[in-house]
């Protein structure tokens, strides 16, 4: 049985990533570059390799954030506060960059989570992903407002909260 918090997950933030490496049409074998490591682009690192991308560079500049893609998504990563984007691309991609021969567009909808949650609760309960990676904070619900201000703040680590309202 799937605990309660990685249910959450399943309402939301992975299925938004996974729509989101699905709307880049990904190729086995490409590299991938992911622009921001918030709750959802967390897992659209994780679904790009899901979908067979040979390289992911993940693109942010919170410190925890672009740890937690090195470290629960095995990105390469670049701090844009710290590094011109283009140019780190470049050089870490040979000149390709990490979109060769393709045309850029941009996509945008509200994420039909009723199409993805049961096959992603199926790699969930395979073992294939563990969603609670994510997860850096659990408080009780009366802790809401402060956490939110936390998360907002980026302070103390903050990337994903769940509230326990049973606490």
């Amino acid at each position: 049985m799937v605990p309660f918090t990685i249910c959450r997950c399943l309402s939301d933030i992975f299925p938004s990533g996974r729509m989101a490496a699905e709307n880049a049409d990904i190729r086995p074998g490409e590299t991938v570059a992911v622009w921001g490591c918030g709750p959802v682009g967390q897992f659209t690192i994780q679904s790009c390799w899901m979908m067979g991308a040979g390289r992911v560079i993940a693109i942010d500049r919170v410190p925890e954030r672009l740890e937690m893609a090195r470290t629960a998504g095995w990105a390469e990563t670049i701090d844009f506060s710290r590094t011109g984007v283009y140019d780190a691309l470049m050089e870490m991609t040979g000149g390709r960059g990490a979109f060769m021969n393709k045309g850029l567009a941009m996509k945008a909808g509200q994420t039909h989570m009723m199409r993805y949650m049961e096959p992603l609760l199926r790699r969930i309960e395979a073992g294939e992903i563990d969603p609670s990676f994510v997860i850096t904070h659990r408080v009780s619900l009366d802790k809401g407002p402060d956490m939110y201000r936390t998360f907002r703040d980026k302070d103390d680590g903050c990337i994903k909260v769940v509230l326990k309202p049973w606490d």
